[in-house]
């Protein structure tokens, strides 16, 4: 019995210990998050400010290297767009208001839902470290962030196609073609371009178990505080 009281000691400030370095380092990704927050506004305030140019890239697939990929823009929304064959990126910039909007909400969409994730976390870690690890706020925030997860997947996917059909409707690749989002038959020809989609499987696949663990935890909370009561 002593040998097992020592044990416990001599666990329990490790235990809090290692709570305490989650707990740092995830109010460091928070701070990191917030000045990352408003570094993005300040360079959005600034572009407009200056007329400059919001410069973007999105990947690309090319079955056969070849520099006879012409790219023009079709509106004068678009400046200077460029086919890097051995990044496989196209590369263009654009000044108008449109375009500025639809990039700074993309941002403050995902940055506001990393800042609610991490919140969500250190509250996590302040009911652990403070003994209260099984309760249904507990529960409740790792399901949050599970849905987080789950749905940052389908909004990845709805964001490709709108950028996708920005590239495709603003800039022309002279005779060559790109390909229909719906042709899975075969990937790109010596003529055709495909515009990668980001579907990001993994934080869809990493939701759906926390969102699993987060039921588990839920009901296995209800099952304690019921037999609490009847004892």
């Amino acid at each position: 019995m002593f040998i097992c009281q020592k044990i416990r000691t001599m666990i329990k400030p490790n235990y809090k210990n290692g709570i305490k370095v989650l707990q740092f380092l995830s109010s460091l990704a928070l701070y990191a998050s917030i000045a990352f927050a408003v570094y993005v506004v300040g360079a959005f305030i600034f572009t407009l400010n200056d007329e400059g140019e919001l410069i973007s890239t999105w990947d690309v697939e090319i079955s056969e290297v070849s520099t006879d990929f012409q790219l023009t823009p079709l509106s004068t929304s678009i400046d200077d767009p460029k086919l890097i064959i051995d990044k496989g990126t196209i590369q263009f910039s654009s000044d108008t208001i449109g375009y500025f909007l639809l990039k700074f909400i993309d941002a403050v969409i995902v940055i506001a839902a990393i800042i609610y994730m991490i919140i969500l976390l250190k509250r996590t870690l302040n009911s652990i470290y403070h003994h209260h690890p099984f309760s249904i706020e507990n529960a409740q925030r790792i399901k949050y962030i599970a849905i987080l997860l789950m749905v940052f997947s389908p909004y990845c996917l709805i964001r490709s196609l709108i950028y996708r059909g920005y590239i495709i409707n603003n800039i022309s690749i002279g005779e060559k073609s790109y390909v229909d989002f719906f042709n899975f038959s075969s990937a790109a020809g010596p003529n055709q371009l495909w515009l990668n989609l980001d579907l990001n499987l993994q934080s869809l696949i990493t939701g759906i178990v926390l969102f699993v663990i987060a039921e588990v935890f839920r009901v296995g909370v209800l099952i304690k505080e019921d037999n609490d009561s009847i004892l």
